[in-house]
């Protein structure tokens, strides 16, 4: 498997998702340890916050190993890159949702706020990109060769 067949928006791809993936483990460390990552200490919103560490671990699991599966040109690449777009998608969602409801962008000048909406908008893009790089690559993907589908490019 030379890497020089790895087509280039897979390896992108599986980099963007690894890199994710650990973004998001640090966050948690920093929100349970280090608080810089809170846009604010109300009841609701950290009760909000507190849902999500069992899920998010579950979509960083799966950005791993789709960034894995990726690298590889292998099924896996296909299967977990949809289930950590899917996550990707809903965490994105979720927030967006939250902070629409309870006007948290209008504090956007708050620098863990600028970052909770950077993290909205990259989940949504990165959720999107990784669904529509994972189809176009799809028969490649699940042949499980990086020589397979060089029609796909």
């Amino acid at each position: 498997m030379a890497a020089t067949s790895r087509p280039p928006g897979l390896v992108v791809l599986a980099v963007l998702l690894a890199l994710t993936a650990i973004g998001t483990i640090l966050f948690w460390i920093d929100w349970f340890f280090g608080g810089h990552v809170a846009t604010a200490a109300e009841a609701c919103y950290v009760a909000f916050e507190n849902a999500f560490p069992l899920a998010d671990g579950v979509m960083a699991l799966f950005m791993l190993l789709a960034a894995l599966g990726l690298w590889r040109v292998a099924p896996a690449g296909y299967l977990f890159g949809l289930l950590g777009a899917g996550g990707l998608l809903c965490l994105g969602a979720l927030d967006t949702s939250y902070n629409l409801q309870h006007g948290k962008y209008a504090a956007i000048a708050n620098p863990a706020m600028a970052f909770e909406a950077y993290i909205n908008v990259h989940s949504l893009l990165l959720g999107a990109l990784t669904i529509g790089l994972v189809q176009r690559h799809r028969e490649r993907l699940l042949a499980g060769s990086m020589e397979a589908g060089a029609r796909e490019g």
